[in-house]
């Protein structure tokens, strides 16, 4: 199956092929609408995600192309738009036949969790060789993960983009201390804390190119269980803060 994205910055193709080659997708990156638009009637593909922060003209022509010859379920079209995309030009999208409207920073990762469950939504039987759901991580979900350069000795810090129980994608606070990370690099004694939790876990490097994907591979004989417990800590958190935001809204009617 094939992915079409439309974009100008060629990052955000690592990103995508990251979360969505383990489905069975091939990713290819256009920068150049007209092109794709002149391409349309003999290309094989299977979605097309256009960014229309990026070309914000060329996507209703593209569309009414792709609908003259394609049905929404031959071929999903994705919009993903700024925060302020007006209301007019959405009902534009949803009358030529977008199967889906993101309105959000392409950059956030609650993008590309949001695309995939399109994605699975019109491919049910989509192929996943990952085991685990990938979590995007949150300021307020309190996850943090620092290790030892293995070479240099130095300690690394950065953000945490997302986890699963069986790895996490990081972004480092200095890329350039990294940079000779190669995949299959085993790190020992890596640091994974969970709210107050500390637990020591070895990781291997599945990918090193503007952030880096870990996959765990193994958990000190106390901890051998915590990988379990990673999913249970995210959602017990957030169901804690969710109950908390609404007590306190209450709180607030009550006094008004």
């Amino acid at each position: 199956m094939k992915i079409i994205f439309i974009s100008y910055d060629l990052y955000l193709k690592e990103i995508f092929e990251f979360h969505f080659k383990p489905l069975g997708f091939e990713i290819t990156h256009h920068k150049d609408p007209v092109q794709v638009i002149a391409d349309l009637h003999h290309t094989d593909v299977d979605v097309i995600i256009y960014y229309e922060r990026d070309y914000p003209r060329h996507w209703k022509p593209m569309l009414k192309v792709l609908r003259d010859s394609k049905s929404k379920r031959e071929v999903v079209f994705i919009l993903i738009t700024h925060k302020n995309f007006p209301f007019e030009e959405a009902a534009k999208a949803i009358h030529l036949m977008s199967n889906a409207i993101i309105t959000d920073n392409i950059y956030n990762n609650r993008v590309i969790f949001r695309l995939e469950e399109i994605l699975r939504r019109y491919f049910p039987s989509l192929p996943d060789s990952r085991r685990s759901n990938r979590y995007p991580v949150e300021e307020s979900d309190k996850i943090s993960f620092l290790f030892t350069h293995p070479d240099q000795l130095i300690l690394i810090t950065g953000r945490v983009l997302d986890i699963s129980v069986e790895g996490l994608r990081f972004y480092p606070k200095a890329p350039q201390r990294t940079q000779n990370l190669k995949q299959g690099r085993t790190i020992p004694n890596c640091s994974l804390l969970l709210g107050e939790q500390l637990i020591a876990v070895y990781c291997e490097v599945i990918q090193n190119s503007q952030f880096i994907g870990f996959r765990f591979t193994y958990f000190q004989e106390t901890q051998s269980s915590e990988n379990v417990n990673i999913r249970n800590y995210i959602f017990k958190e957030r169901y804690v803060r969710k109950i908390e935001y609404h007590v306190r809204k209450r709180l607030k009617i009550l006094s008004e």
